[in-house]
């Protein structure tokens, strides 16, 4: 159940008062408690939000011991602690919803990526294993070139063979490859495989 105060106003109040004397402790909590929660009810809009909020800001100021030598500097450090304390809460919520707005949408990107990155690895995986079944000589400068990224005149100098033999089988390679594979998977060879040629 929510205090209520008693007091119209601080004049009860000696100052400088001590919030960590209990009883003047008590006094204040009394007199501001209704008052600071409807003040932070009007940023948060829920009650239960505000009474949290303002009694976290009584518990710091328990802790804290804080002493205020007038009523005014007392008035001002209540609703400005409670002002903050209420923007803080909101700077939180919202970017805990931006995480899980996000998160959200990183889930469904990864799920998305996953899938995709599978069936492109497996694609990839088959066409590889229809260039292991190319004659020899064909798979090996296209594996060369393609898989292990080594240029025209690397492979040439490698399998003692001319520059233009090299980019010959790759051709005729590429060729017998186009009418072994699905047509989905010679796209991915043309995205993938041919960019470098």
């Amino acid at each position: 159940m929510s205090p209520t105060s008693e007091y119209t106003s601080t004049d009860f109040l000696n100052f400088p008062v001590n919030l960590g004397n209990t009883m003047e402790f008590d006094q204040i909590f009394r007199f501001y408690y209704p008052q600071l929660c409807d003040f932070s009810e009007r940023y948060l809009k829920y009650k239960e939000d505000a009474e949290e909020v303002v009694a976290n800001l009584f518990v710091t100021l328990w802790n804290k011991a804080e002493v205020f030598n007038s009523a005014e500097h007392l008035r001002a450090y209540l609703y400005r602690s409670a002002f903050n304390s209420s923007m803080n809460r909101i700077r939180s919520a919202v970017r805990r919803a931006e995480r899980e707005r996000t998160y959200s949408l990183q889930s469904d990107n990864f799920e998305e990526s996953y899938l995709n990155n599978m069936l492109r690895s497996e694609l990839i995986g088959s066409i590889y294993r229809e260039i292991e079944l190319l004659p020899s000589h064909y798979g090996k400068v296209i594996s060369m070139s393609y898989r292990d990224g080594f240029k025209n005149d690397e492979i040439a100098a490698q399998l003692d063979l001319t520059i233009q033999t090299v980019k010959n089988y790759k051709h005729k390679g590429l060729s017998i490859l186009k009418t072994k594979i699905s047509s989905e998977a010679w796209l991915a060879v043309s995205a993938i495989v041919l960019a470098g040629i």
